[in-house]
Parts: structure tokens; C-alpha cells; sequence
């Protein structure tokens, strides 16, 4: 099952057993469909049912540029959550995996760029999270594998400001939903599904 995001709706991509009262379903994934799912107006959430994720998400690629990123969820010893303001937008840290990189290494050197920490290690793999994007007039199709990962040490965080993030701070846990408003909607449903 995957959830792919625009702003604040989705997409629900999943099996026989994936239940979404809420949602309106869809046979196909085409450009007539891309377009009003992305139209800015647009306030239903879609279930497209498959047996094979995958081949819609290759579908989706087909009709939007991909973009693959690597990240991390990171908690310290204080039970407090990284988090990144990048563009103004809170996130958590992640980027581009470069060639003859894998997943692994892509985020714990995303994690070390963004904030400026090397104590942090993956403890886990976490869900998958999916958000299309407009960028320059064009539509983006962000595909973000993430990891949790602990941190054990002290590093003052150093936001990596060459990539527009202008801050990188330890939350709490409890404090995470003060943060939501200014969040993207795939940032919050992984946090919520992880912690």
C-alpha cells in the first residue's frame, strides 16, 4: 500500500484489504486524472485498488518527473525528533541519492549535511512516503525511502544553509503537533505511523 500526496490529499494505492471511506475511487492513472488531482481546487482524497503498487507508481512516473531521496527520522536520547525548516516548510532531513549510492548511506549523509551531526545510526527501515510537487511550473513526483535512525551525542546542529534550510532543532515528541500547520502532509502521516 502506498499514500501519495499532493498538498493535503492522496492518493491511496492498495490491495483488496485497504479500506478509505473517505475516498473516491479510480480505475486508472492518466493525464485527465494527474490533472485534477493536482488542480489547487481539488479537496477529495482517491483509492485506486491494485495488486501491484508498483506498476502505479511506474504509471504516475511515466506522466510526472521522479525524484528518488533518501532520509531520516532521528531521535536523540531525549526522546526529541530532528527536525529541518528547508524553504520555510518544517521536514525532516533527506536528499537525492547520488550514483553508485545506497539507500543507507544516501541518508545517514543526508542527515550529517542538513544538520551538521555523525553520531546517528539506522536502527530500523520505515515506510516509503510519496508527494507530487510543483517546481518551475512542473510537476514533481517525490519518492523518499526513510530510516529511523538514534542519535548518541551532544554536536551542536548546524543547518546546511547552501540548501535553504534555515534551521535544525530537537523537538519533543509531545511538541511535534505544534509543528503540523507548517508541515508536509506525507512528513506527518510518516511520523505518525513511526513513533
Amino acid at each position: 500500500m502506498y499514500k501519495v500526496f499532493y498538498k493535503k490529499n492522496f492518493l491511496l494505492i492498495g490491495d483488496k484489504n485497504t479500506k478509505c471511506n473517505a475516498c473516491l475511487p479510480i480505475n486508472i492513472i492518466d493525464n485527465s486524472f494527474i490533472n485534477e488531482f493536482t488542480d489547487d481546487k481539488c479537496i477529495n482524497n482517491y483509492f485506486l485498488f491494485t495488486e501491484d503498487s508498483n506498476s502505479v507508481i511506474n504509471k504516475l512516473i511515466k506522466h510526472i518527473n521522479y525524484i528518488k531521496a533518501a532520509g531520516g527520522l532521528v531521535i536523540n536520547n531525549n526522546n526529541e525528533i530532528l527536525l529541518i525548516k528547508h524553504y520555510n516548510i518544517w521536514d525532516l532531513p533527506k536528499g537525492w541519492i547520488e550514483k553508485n549510492e545506497n539507500d543507507e548511506a544516501a541518508a545517514t549523509r543526508e542527515v550529517q549535511e542538513e544538520c551538521g551531526i555523525t553520531n546517528h545510526n539506522i536502527t530500523k527501515k520505515l515506510d516509503d512516503s510519496f508527494h507530487i510537487y510543483k517546481h518551475n511550473g512542473k510537476l514533481n513526483l517525490k519518492h523518499s525511502i526513510w530510516f529511523l535512525m538514534k542519535y548518541n551525542g551532544t554536536e551542536t546542529l548546524t543547518p546546511q544553509t547552501d540548501e535553504d534550510i534555515s534551521e535544525a532543532i530537537w523537538v519533543p515528541i509531545s511538541n511535534l503537533p505544534k509543528y503540523y500547520n507548517n508541515m508536509y502532509e506525507s512528513v506527518i502521516d510518516l511520523i505518525a505511523k513511526s513513533i
